[in-house]
């Protein structure tokens, strides 16, 4: 990484640090020594920072992130001449001063501070003439993730104008509201045309505040959201920071909070041990802490692989290999069979395939993260398979090389480690977490947090409300998750109310009112539905009913149309060749899946006996 450099006495910093997409920027390269710089800390960790704005007497530094500098953009008249500033704030509108740009019927915008600058074709199409506010539209998406901001006046602000050819900076401070609902502020230098549409980025906030008017006024973002609906509909889509019934992901780790104590934890202890397990009822939220908590304080480009068990073990961990062992696509496919056969025999241990990866990668260390282990016994067929399987990781465990073995799993189903002495012995003298559930001070951050971030408001109590219904619920995490999710596509004016929450019938009854919505409001073939979700589960033998990965070639032709509709909907997962319950709280939660479950529960464990004698008998022909 680079340091910032001044580039003259009177001109302020632009520099680029470049630390890879989505790597955290270190900290020690920039000081702070101004209060109002704190929040834009925090986008350091969350942002990939290409920009630094340093006032010019040199006082502070402001962080300006690349998400505010991919928005700026110059606006022309048909001559080429500048004529304002703009900014990006959904996939294709960009908002801008409406006087500026009234009189001229051909537009065009460029993003001039992207690398390449990119220019398009703009059309007006929605202006509000007494707040001089303008909507205007380009034909082509492009990424976008700004957070508009409803600040809090009082701190300073900066802003990327075209007084110049080239464009600059300017830092200016509020003064007070106008009686026409502007904002009155005042800028370090005069200011012209150039900045009119600016985007003004809040240096306490850390979003956009408002934007450009005049060189004595700014329109707050409120009011533009106010004026043009469109933006606050599709904002809603693109900026969502919940996951619904989904994981936290590696992606997701700047919205995953509540969990500060077990990450730093589970960090510490991994410095010294072969294996460590995170048990935890369903829904705990053991997927989540690991790749949006853990990984992200381990990754280390390539020193991390990741799998699920599945119905076919060795074929998984080949899979995942032969890319490695041969380069030639068609090697690989000639020998995929072969390594699977050899993996279960145990001719070649997987601690071997791991050290060769290792020794390619040049990596010190290496983590094998199997997730939701639980599946190792839901969805293999065989015993031996298992125990196998098993003395492979135990080898792992015992081995000197540099792998971690990290495994979450449902802490109902430890018991079926009683079948497997050497392996429950490994456990019992490993460190593990038992992963409880979120207290209140840890909910609250997970509830607030994240909508905080992007200046979207709870109603007064609400919160509060929210907390009293889950705290002391099982499962809290994937209830609220999918609860948020829906108020934020339900939200106003960047507020989510009280109303919202009572149209979804409450948090703890939100998955069921969204699936019985599904089910009853679509035109889908409601038989179809049903069949697909029966496949999609592994009724429980003293133990909680599951999720089953169920190949699609198991499904009729005409239950492709329903599938994919689930899929959009979010209530199933989708891969190349497989489908599967979006997450067990659906299977808990919804009354009339559990309905069908309960009334074919005899026929569906008869199936599941059906499928593993097959299992045994293609196997015993096989050899």
């Amino acid at each position: 990484m680079q340091e910032a450099t001044t580039h003259g006495d009177n001109s302020p910093i632009t520099q680029q640090i470049h630390s890879g997409s989505g790597d955290i920027v270190r900290r020690d390269k920039i000081i702070y020594n101004n209060q109002r710089t704190i929040h834009a800390k925090n986008y350091i960790e969350n942002y990939h920072v290409t920009q630094i704005y340093k006032k010019l007497d040199g006082n502070h530094a402001i962080i300006i992130p690349d998400i505010y500098n991919a928005s700026i953009v110059s606006i022309h008249n048909a001559n080429g001449k500048i004529i304002a500033t703009g900014s990006l704030v959904t996939s294709n509108c960009i908002i801008t001063t409406y006087a500026n740009i009234a009189n001229s019927d051909t537009l065009t915008v460029t993003f001039a501070l992207r690398s390449p600058q990119t220019s398009f074709e703009a059309t007006l199409i929605e202006h509000n003439q007494a707040l001089n506010i303008a909507l205007l539209k380009i034909e082509s998406d492009t990424p976008f993730s700004i957070p508009l901001i409803p600040a809090q006046y009082g701190e300073g602000f900066v802003a990327y104008g075209f007084d110049t050819p080239n464009g600059e900076w300017i830092e200016g401070e509020y003064k007070g509201s106008l009686a026409n609902a502007l904002q009155q502020i005042t800028t370090q230098k005069p200011i012209y045309s150039g900045f009119s549409g600016s985007p003004i980025w809040d240096i306490h906030s850390g979003g956009i505040s408002g934007m450009m008017n005049d060189r004595d006024s700014m329109i707050p973002i409120a009011k533009v959201l106010e004026s043009f609906a469109v933006i606050d509909d599709e904002l809603k889509a693109f900026q969502n920071p919940y996951k619904g019934l989904f994981s936290f992901g590696y992606e997701d780790r700047a919205n995953f909070y509540g969990r500060d104590e077990e990450i730093a934890k589970i960090v510490m202890e991994l410095e010294s041990t072969k294996l460590y397990t995170i048990m935890g009822a369903s829904g705990s939220g053991k997927s989540s802490l690991l790749f949006a908590g853990v990984v992200p304080h381990i990754q280390s480009q390539d020193n991390i692989i990741e799998f699920r068990p599945s119905n076919q073990l060795f074929d998984t961990l080949a899979n995942l290999f032969v890319p490695y062992l041969y380069s030639d696509p068609i090697e690989q496919e000639s020998h995929r069979e072969e390594l699977t056969t050899k993996l279960k025999s145990g001719e070649i241990k997987l601690a071997n395939l791991i050290k060769r990866y290792s020794d390619t990668h040049e990596l010190s260390q290496c983590y094998i993260i199997i997730d939701q282990f639980e599946e190792l016994f839901t969805l293999a067929t065989e015993q031996e398979t298992i125990e196998r399987f098993l003395d492979q990781l135990l080898y792992i465990i015992s081995s000197t090389q540099n792998i971690t073995l990290i495994l979450s799993i449902r802490s109902d189903f430890i018991a079926f480690f009683s079948s497997y002495p050497a392996f429950n012995h490994a456990i019992d003298n490993h460190p593990t977490m038992l992963l409880a559930i979120m207290d209140e001070t840890n909910l609250q951050k997970a509830i607030t947090l994240p909508a905080q971030k992007l200046g979207v408001s709870f109603q007064d109590g609400l919160v509060e409300k929210i907390l009293d219904e889950i705290a002391h619920n099982k499962a809290q995490l994937p209830l609220l998750e999918f609860a948020l999710y829906e108020l934020w596509q339900k939200m106003h004016l960047r507020q989510i109310t009280h109303q919202s929450l009572e149209d979804m019938g409450g948090i703890t009854h939100a998955i069921s009112h969204y699936a019985n919505s599904i089910y009853h409001e679509t035109n889908l073939d409601k038989e179809s539905i049903k069949r697909i979700f029966l496949k999609l589960v592994n009724v429980g033998s003293g133990t909680e009913d599951t999720r089953r990965v169920a190949k699609l070639s198991e499904f009729r032709e005409q239950d492709s149309t329903t599938i994919k509709a689930l899929a959009d909907r979010r209530l199933v997962v989708t891969s190349t060749d497989t489908v599967e319950v979006v997450h067990e709280a659906l299977i808990r939660e919804w009354q009339i899946y559990r309905e069908w479950i309960n009334e074919y529960r005899e026929f569906l464990e008869w199936e599941k006996r059906l499928e593993s004698d097959y299992e045994v008998y293609r196997i015993t022909q096989k050899f």
